[in-house]
């Protein structure tokens, strides 16, 4: 409750805990990016493992397979997934959970992200994400909010290990990672969760939601990043069949 005793927008509600298959969603996560970690500093190491896997298929299809993805470069420079739920299955909590679990992961005492951003494109999804955030135990200190280039800026900057990134606020994906955060990037393992991302409703926001991934993950892709990184980042795009 607050000083005057009524209960705040994000003081609603109750502790929540995963469903079976919503933990089953998180933890295959955390699954893949132990595979990540282990292979990062090897970019090959999944196309290589693909033309392993399509030994069994006819010659053709299986070059096919293997120039679409060398097409996009997927996993080389930055990690991807994509994961689809149903409607109604409970996606928020998962990336809710993801994030939590995300942002305690260590490796030989050490934290592996340096940052978990949200990245979220509405208000509604905004304040939904909030008050998961309170029903997880997620206290509103342990996170914050970018709302502008010089936010962000200062969000890779903080003690704060979870940030929301608030797409409305900007007019560009691009002015997000510009040269100067781009640089900052080199430097740190980052993961984006991104929410819904085929669910933007307006103009030209719904082209950029539309758009985000290849934007990211173009970013990520230029060759300045690609010589200069230390780590890799991780995007993981949650979307709605």
């Amino acid at each position: 409750k607050g000083k005057s005793g009524t209960i705040s927008k994000n003081e609603r509600g109750r502790l929540i805990s995963p469903r079976p298959k919503q933990k089953y969603g998180t933890d295959k996560i955390l699954k893949k990016i132990d595979e990540f970690l282990a292979h990062e500093q090897e970019d090959d190491y999944f196309i290589n493992k693909l033309k392993e896997d399509l030994k069994g298929v006819s010659p053709k299809l299986r070059q096919e397979l293997i120039e679409k993805r060398l097409k996009y470069n997927n996993n080389k420079n930055v990690y991807s997934l994509l994961l689809q739920y149903a409607a109604g299955f409970g996606k928020s909590n998962i990336i809710g959970w993801t994030a939590l679990q995300l942002k305690d992961l260590k490796r030989n005492e050490e934290y592996v992200y340096d940052k978990i951003m949200i990245v979220v494109d509405r208000l509604q999804l905004r304040d939904q994400i909030d008050r998961k955030m309170f029903n997880m135990n997620i206290d509103n200190r342990m996170y914050v909010e970018a709302r502008d280039k010089q936010t962000f800026r200062d969000a890779l900057s903080s003690d704060k290990r979870i940030v929301i990134v608030n797409l409305q606020k900007f007019n560009s994906i691009k002015n997000i990672l510009d040269y100067s955060t781009l640089k900052k990037l080199t430097e740190m393992r980052t993961v984006f969760l991104i929410d819904e991302i085929h669910r933007s409703h307006s103009g030209t926001q719904n082209e950029e939601m539309m758009n985000l991934f290849d934007e990211l993950q173009n970013s990520f892709d230029n060759k300045e990043y690609s010589q200069k990184k230390k780590k890799k980042n991780l995007l993981i795009v949650f979307t709605a069949t």
